[in-house]
């Protein structure tokens, strides 16, 4: 890839555009492997689903490989979704509601799959599951799944031993007892030892009161469980906090907040994105332009953070972090957090 170079990569095996939506992207740790999902039927010869398939894109020779496949190379008769590659790249996990891709597949619901690329067996990693996230050394898995686990829970969050295949609960208090209602969009820390997610205390009856929305940190080895959005004297912040992320070496978590009270100047309402030094506990706003004032519109909640923990990456509609913005469109930003 040349730098400051733009191309489109959802490519068919013989150059042409992809006849069908493309997304889901996750790129390899050394950036020369594309993994997305495509409904396009175009790019490989013989694709005749119709539905939303895996593939991986080999970006130094280009080669295109069909990943959501049986063993023996029978096409998936269901829906394939995000998708992450290994540490090693000899490993694809990702998310179908394909009936076929194992045997005696009969939920009828979307699981979670591991296609190993050397020998093409295909096996089943979670059920009733979705989102997952790969610790950084490959070994285990976090993912939230809407099974019924006997607590009353919604969507709980696991984490999955990927040598051994045990599955442990993390969406529970520091005494082991479940979180009820919904707890999602689960994130390794560097060492992976801990789990940041999302909980949810509301139900669709509560008419979109989003104010128990809360960010935790789960400790894998002692079990404990610690709110990030806690002032110094231990209590909560106003407003929401929601899909925290680890930075790349484990000093900072990001969040995103419609809170008034983590930093002086903050306006009413709006959502904003957040750094929290896990040492000292000083929260800086980072959704910000170079004079320090805040994004002044709509910011969506999905964000990344740079491989080497220097730069903020978000999508939102101000219009006064950049000069000359257009005004209700939404726009992609890159701020740099550290030097």
């Amino acid at each position: 890839v040349v730098s400051g170079a733009l191309s489109v990569e959802s490519l068919g095996t013989d150059g042409s555009l992809g006849n069908g939506d493309s997304g889901y992207s996750h790129l390899s740790r050394d950036g020369k492997k594309l993994l997305f999902s495509s409904y396009a039927g175009n790019l490989i010869t013989g694709d005749t689903n119709n539905v939303s398939d895996i593939y991986l894109k080999d970006l130094t020779t280009g080669a295109l490989t069909l990943v959501s496949v049986t063993a023996d190379g029978t096409q998936a008769d269901g829906h394939s979704h995000e998708s992450i590659l290994s540490p090693d790249g000899q490993r694809v996990y990702f998310a179908s509601d394909a009936t076929n891709l194992i045997g005696d597949d009969t939920n009828s619901s979307l699981d979670i799959f591991e296609k190993n690329l050397r020998t093409g067996v295909v096996k089943r990693i979670a059920t009733q599951a979705e989102w997952m996230k790969l610790s950084k050394d490959g070994k285990k898995l976090v993912y939230q799944s809407w099974r019924d686990t006997g607590s009353g829970a919604k969507v709980s969050l696991f984490v999955q031993d990927l040598e051994t295949g045990q599955e442990t609960l993390v969406s529970t208090n520091t005494d082991g007892s479940p979180l009820m209602l919904w707890s999602v969009y689960g994130d390794f820390s560097p060492s992976g030892d801990q789990v940041a997610f999302t909980h949810l205390d509301i139900d669709a009856t509560d008419d979109g009161d989003f104010s128990s929305v809360k960010s935790f940190i789960k400790n894998l080895s002692t079990g404990e469980l610690t709110r990030i959005d806690l002032k110094p004297d231990q209590t909560p912040y106003d407003g929401y906090t929601a899909l925290p992320k680890f930075g790349p070496e484990g000093k900072y978590i990001y969040f995103a907040s419609t809170s008034t009270e983590l930093t002086a100047d903050t306006s009413a309402g709006t959502p904003q994105i957040y750094q929290k030094d896990l040492t000292t506990g000083v929260v800086t706003k980072v959704s910000t332009n170079l004079d320090g004032e805040e994004a002044d519109g709509l910011l969506s909640f999905e964000f990344n953070i740079s491989s080497d923990g220097k730069a903020l990456i978000f999508v939102g509609e101000p219009n006064n972090l950049v000069p000359h913005d257009q005004p209700g469109v939404s726009q992609l930003f890159v701020k740099r957090v550290s030097d």
